[in-house]
C-alpha cells in the first residue's frame, strides 16, 4: 500500500440515483491510489453502489455522503444521508437483499440511524489482508 498525505475522503452529492456513479468514481480512485487490485477497486465500488442504493431507498433526502477512510489494508467507508422516514431502521435494514449483497463484499457491515439520519459502515480489505 502506497502513501497518501490526506487519505480521508469525504463527498457529498445531491440524492439522487443519476449521481451515484460519482461516488462509485471517487470510492474506486481512492483504492487505486491505495495500489488496490482490479478485483479490490470493483469489489469497493460495487459495495459503494449498493451502499447508496440502499440510503436512497430509505426515504426522501437532499443529500447523499461518502467518506472514507484508508487504512493499512483496509478501507473504512460509511454512506449516509440527511433524509429518512418514520419506521426505518437498522433492525429493518439488515435483512434487506441490499445487505445481503453487501454482506458479500464487506466486511463490519453496520446499518445506523443518528438522529434519523441513516447511514451504512462497513470496511473493505485491500491486499494481504483478504488471505489472512
Amino acid at each position: 500500500m502506497s502513501p497518501v498525505a490526506d487519505p480521508f475522503v469525504s463527498v457529498t452529492i445531491t440524492a439522487t440515483p443519476q449521481h451515484v456513479h460519482l461516488l462509485r468514481t471517487v470510492a474506486a480512485g481512492v483504492a487505486a491510489r491505495l495500489d488496490a487490485t482490479l478485483d479490490e477497486i470493483e469489489d469497493l465500488r460495487l459495495a459503494v453502489d449498493e451502499a447508496a442504493g440502499r440510503m436512497l431507498a430509505v426515504g426522501p433526502a437532499s443529500t447523499l455522503s461518502l467518506a472514507i477512510d484508508p487504512r493499512e489494508h483496509r478501507v473504512q467507508v460509511r454512506v449516509a444521508t440527511d433524509g429518512g422516514v418514520d419506521g426505518w431502521s437498522p433492525a429493518t435494514e439488515h435483512g434487506s437483499f441490499g445487505a445481503q449483497i453487501l454482506s458479500a463484499l464487506v466486511d463490519d457491515l453496520a446499518f445506523t440511524d443518528d438522529d434519523g439520519h441513516p447511514s451504512v459502515t462497513f470496511t473493505v480489505p485491500l491486499g494481504s489482508s483478504r488471505d489472512a
